[in-house]
């Protein structure tokens, strides 16, 4: 008989307290997600700041050799294949004619730079060279959320 008898000092969790449970983690999951996300996209545009910013620099150490003393360009957009490849190639007048070779192994023989945050279609990656300096401007166009320039 006493096989049959329910036992009355259970000790499991009953259904509401799985519920609340269940609501605590979808409340915290639904406030740290977005931060989280924020804070990956944070990261990806810095990346890209970084990898410009060693672009703009390798120019600007060939830009300190003699021979591209005078070069000059303005508003020269770099050549994009797809949205986030920005190939290092264009016309600098006045500089020697291995300008961008120079400017490749200054970045260690590196052709292209992929960017990795989320720059919109119509973005626009512009390279301008005056008195021996650089500046790279990004612009994204929609919203600028991802607008950003390097250099001066």
């Amino acid at each position: 008989m006493k096989l049959f008898q329910k036992k009355k000092n259970n000790k499991g969790f009953s259904l509401v307290e799985l519920i609340v449970v269940v609501a605590i983690m979808a409340v915290l999951i639904g406030v740290l997600v977005p931060t989280l996300i924020r804070n990956v996209e944070k990261s990806r545009l810095s990346k890209d700041k970084t990898a410009l910013d060693e672009i703009k620099n390798a120019i600007e150490v060939v830009l300190a050799d003699e021979d591209n003393l005078d070069a000059t360009c303005t508003d020269l957009e770099l050549n994009k294949t797809d949205p986030k490849t920005v190939n290092l190639s264009g016309n600098v007048t006045s500089a020697s004619s291995d300008f961008w070779d120079d400017v490749k192994a200054n970045l260690g023989n590196k052709a292209t730079v992929t960017l990795s945050s989320k720059l919109k279609k119509d973005a626009k990656v512009k390279l301008t060279i005056a008195d021996g300096h650089a500046k790279i401007v990004v612009d994204s166009s929609e919203n600028g959320d991802y607008d950003f320039t390097i250099g001066d």
